[in-house]
């Protein structure tokens, strides 16, 4: 075997197992915050069954993410000072692109997937019994009107809102 081609294949390697990693705790906290914006109150256990049960989709993702950041690395390598400029500007986009796809990783649940009908619903797919969702969101509520009715207090201040002192 020559020598570049078993240094680009260690490389290759190198980049799937690092995008998996990265993709694969991506997940993990994308997942946990989707059961957070839905009421619930996620752990770490539960970001990482989410980013666990799709591993397959992030292992795929991982493959085809290392294969084109290996392949403007190379093409970076060969190309003149402008080449490389576009090239770094392709690299930033498929930066963007790449994070941009946890989300898609998280809440899709098969490849060709169609609407609510097929998927489940949300707390189903995020791997949550919906009762435990429902009991978090009034605490979740009183919490913020809690919040709000002790701000709104202090700025209606009638004191505060004609000079600045109370």
């Amino acid at each position: 075997m020559d020598p570049r081609t078993g240094s680009a294949l260690v490389a290759l390697v190198f980049y799937v197992v690092a995008y998996f990693i990265t993709l694969f705790f991506n997940t993990a906290l994308v997942g946990a915050a989707m059961i957070r914006m839905d009421g619930g109150n996620p752990s770490l256990g539960d970001g990482l069954r989410i980013a666990w049960e799709r591993k397959g989709r992030i292992f795929g993702y991982a493959c085809i993410a290392a294969t084109v950041g290996l392949l403007l690395r190379s093409l970076e390598e060969k190309v003149g000072w402008l080449g490389r400029l576009v090239v770094k500007l392709i690299g930033v986009g498929w930066a963007l692109a790449t994070f941009l796809v946890v989300p898609v990783l998280v809440t899709a649940t098969r490849a060709g997937g169609g609407g609510e009908g097929e998927r489940g619903p949300p707390q189903a797919q995020l791997g949550r019994e919906p009762d435990r969702q429902r009991r978090a969101r009034p605490r979740l509520r009183r919490g913020v009107r809690r919040a709000w009715g002790s701000w709104r207090s202090r700025r209606s201040c009638s004191p505060c809102s004609r000079d600045g002192r109370c």
